[in-house]
């Protein structure tokens, strides 16, 4: 496997931009608000998957598809074809306008764009976008060879983990939340050009960036530093023995807090650099430039570039046929660009978020999610700013209640004049709200 980032051979060509409103009216960089209207080459954006439903339903639109093995495929686009037949993707931009009036979208996407185009980048997908700020950020090529790199025994995902309270109602509640986490950490990341594979000694090496084959003795915390790498949904065991693969990153937080570490073999590079260290320099620029209503769109943006480096799968595309639905496989299967680059960058987050935001406070922690952490609102913490200047105090609230770090609703500070909000994991915030409310009776009753 590897990772090649290349600058540009010769600058992309700009394309005008449009946003479609609804089913019926598009504005963009022309005269005209219908579809018709929308000239050639243009790229479109909407603001969620629904928008665009019932012109799906009645086969004006191709639904394209992302289907990676093992697991459900996932809309990424729509594609439409003009009547003079030229062929137009509607990227989704996954809610992020979702408070900014309709008359205003258009203005908060152009925001993004004309800095975008500011660097000589051109629209595209969201994803495509910031690659292209890569690319232009490069003024040399890198080369990642990771052949020799345990990058499919790695454990790659989020850390979300309810506290050990059992409780399901809690008073004043502080979300604490990692500033780009990810982006930031793929920014800070140190790559090998190349990975080697050496037998440990008696310590964990004293090198940048790496991966190790350890066994580890977890003794008793109210929460564990480690992934249990071997479960398909791993937990974070405590008062145990855990053999595994980890990032060198997340051994040392182990160790420091009081685990035994016995190295058995681990993989590093001679020489390493930060390739992303220019681009993540453009990000903040680009978040710190563009007004409020279009910061959602770069973040998130920035947080799916860094998972195109283990995109796995190939795409489907479907479209209602005399009210049949008829699909194509596409041929060709991406394969992961670099497992190694996402497993330091998601272990980064995972050891940041335990040595800052969960270890110093068992006994107030009542859950993370990804990137953020929920604490019981206490003087001795509120008194001093979070750990470091990668969080911020995203949310206070008055009250929570709890169904699991995904399902949740809380009862907002004087600032907020809703009277609860409701958070619920791939549901819109606008619809979030019966469907917390389902599970939250039905768990009540069964209490009851």
């Amino acid at each position: 496997m590897t990772l090649i980032l290349a600058p540009y051979t010769r600058p992309p060509t700009d394309k005008p931009v449009g946003v479609v409103l609804d089913t019926r009216t598009v504005v963009g960089e022309w005269v005209g608000r219908m579809w018709n209207d929308i000239p050639k080459r243009a790229v479109l954006y909407v603001n969620d998957a629904p928008t665009l439903r019932p012109m799906y339903d009645a086969g004006e639109l191709e639904a394209i598809y992302w289907a990676k093995p093992g697991r459900l495929r996932k809309l990424s686009s729509w594609r439409w074809d003009h009547p003079d037949r030229h062929r137009h993707s509607i990227f989704i931009l996954q809610g992020t306008l979702s408070k900014v009036p309709v008359e205003h979208r258009l203005a908060a996407v152009l925001a993004v764009i004309d800095k975008i185009r500011e660097w000589g980048a051109a629209p595209a997908s969201p994803v495509g976008m910031l690659n292209a700020l890569q690319r232009i950020s490069m003024t040399s090529t890198f080369r990642e060879s990771s052949a020799n790199a345990p990058g499919e025994y790695l454990w790659r995902g989020s850390r979300i983990e309810r506290g050990k309270h059992f409780a399901v109602e809690y008073g004043p509640t502080d979300i604490w939340d990692m500033r780009s986490a990810f982006p930031r950490a793929l920014t800070e990341v140190s790559i090998p050009t190349r990975w080697r594979r050496y037998k440990a000694g008696k310590d964990l090496p004293e090198v940048e960036s790496g991966f190790c084959h350890a066994r580890v003795n977890v003794p008793w915390y109210m929460y564990g530093p480690l992934p249990d790498v071997w479960l398909a949904n791993p937990t974070f065991p405590v008062e145990t023995k855990l053999s595994g693969i980890w990032s060198l990153d997340e051994l040392r937080i182990a160790q420091a807090t009081g685990c035994e570490i016995s190295p058995r073999e681990y993989w590093v590079g001679n020489t390493s650099t930060q390739p992303f260290a220019e681009w993540g320099r453009m990000i903040d620029e680009l978040r710190a430039s563009v007004p409020e209503s279009s910061v959602k769109i770069v973040k998130m943006a920035a947080n799916r570039y860094v998972g195109r480096f283990a995109m796995d799968g190939h795409r489907e595309r479907s479209r209602m046929v005399n009210g049949e639905l008829e699909w194509v496989v596409e041929k060709g299967h991406r394969r992961p660009e670099s497992l190694t680059v996402h497993g330091l960058v998601t272990a980064d987050v995972r050891s940041t978020m335990f040595v800052e935001g969960i270890w110093p406070y068992p006994a107030h922690f009542i859950f993370c999610h990804t990137d953020g952490v929920a604490l019981m609102t206490d003087a001795s913490i509120d008194a001093r700013p979070p750990p470091s200047k990668r969080w911020r105090v995203k949310t206070f609230m008055e009250r929570l209640l709890l169904l699991n770090p995904q399902r949740y609703a809380y009862r907002p500070g004087p600032e907020d004049p809703a009277p609860w909000r409701y958070v619920v994991a791939g549901v819109p915030e606008e619809v979030a709200e019966p469907f917390f409310l389902r599970r939250w009776g039905k768990l009540s009753r069964d209490r009851g």
